[in-house]
């Protein structure tokens, strides 16, 4: 496996109380492989990405395990951390301009991460750039590198991202949201190339979403989050023929349909995570909840081959 991610939880002390923003997570990503991370705002996903690149605030406490090619990630200082992120494992954020610098040209900012990063010469490394963002299908590339931020539209930015992160040849490749904040046309091309590059690249992928229609255009796996929980987990095929979780089909009925028809909202929101609700942390808003679901948190446990849900309306056959 190339990572491991074992009983993870993530909490930050406020004035509020603490936050459990991650509690109790564990997942895989194996080689070559992409795992869509799905739920509402506020369910923890970004966190739990945020906390495999080492880019949590310091008033953030982290316990449980996260191994990256056999290397405990937890224990790491911020220095090995520095060398990690760029080399090893890349992120690819909703908003690329928080990403790239406005004083300088996308040339210069592709060029100093190669460089940073891989050494060699000032001309390799805009050689390589110019390569990349033709890859990601970047119109005129040679204008592009010599074009600061503010001249490209965002899709184009987001491009420039994801062509900056694959050019190093990372191991890992964390996208948090990057087609949220466009519209929908280019969000859709985004997708597509996301698509088209995983056949070309030997990382593997994590995509962060609150959509599963996203997720479906470009998972292998999806895990589904809920109020810093996993609550269910299977492959792109399963979730979609044979989602088990309320909140699953939930966000499933919520996915806008190419036929039309009315979306289904889920009703109410994501409960504060410094007093979650007791039980599962779904029940408030979940139609099919009882005396159970209020009193006692289900476990995570396997239903079907490679199938884990959270749920006490669902037996160990993956029967309701």
């Amino acid at each position: 496996m190339l990572l491991e991610v074992h009983d993870l939880r993530v909490s930050y002390h406020t004035d509020e109380g603490t936050v459990k923003a991650v509690d109790s997570v564990t997942l895989s990503l194996g080689r070559r492989e992409t795992l869509a991370i799905v739920g509402e705002s506020g369910s923890g996903k970004s966190t739990l990405a945020l906390s495999i690149i080492g880019l949590l605030p310091k008033t953030a406490r982290v316990d449980g395990s996260i191994r990256f090619l056999n290397k405990e990630l937890t224990s790491l200082r911020e220095e090995e951390f520095r060398r990690l992120r760029g080399d090893r494992i890349t992120i690819v954020f909703q908003e690329p301009m928080t990403a790239l610098n406005p004083v300088f040209t996308i040339g210069k900012f592709m060029r100093d991460i190669y460089l940073t990063h891989r050494g060699g010469t000032e001309k390799d490394a805009l050689s390589l750039a110019r390569e990349w963002l033709g890859k990601v299908k970047v119109p005129g590339p040679e204008k592009v590198l010599s074009s600061y931020p503010h001249e490209l539209s965002g899709g184009m930015r987001q491009r420039v991202l994801i062509a900056s992160s694959l050019m190093l040849e990372p191991d890992l490749v964390i996208m948090d949201e990057p087609t949220s904040a466009l519209d929908v046309s280019v969000q859709a091309q985004i997708l597509r190339l996301i698509a088209e590059l995983k056949s070309q690249v030997e990382a593997s992928f994590i995509f962060i979403t609150h959509n599963l229609g996203v997720a479906a255009a470009v998972g292998d796996r999806v895990a589904v989050m809920y109020a810093g929980k996993i609550v269910e987990m299977a492959s792109k095929e399963e979730i979609f023929s044979n989602p088990m979780h309320p909140y699953t089909q939930g966000l499933l009925r919520a996915v806008p349909k190419v036929s039309g028809g009315e979306v289904e909202p889920i009703p109410g929101s994501v409960p504060s995570l410094v007093n979650p609700p007791s039980g599962c942390r779904f029940h408030p808003r979940c139609p099919l909840a009882d005396e159970r679901c209020a009193e006692e948190e289900p476990a995570l446990m396997e239903v079907g081959s490679g199938h884990w849900v959270a749920c006490h309306r669902v037996s160990g056959s993956g029967r309701w």
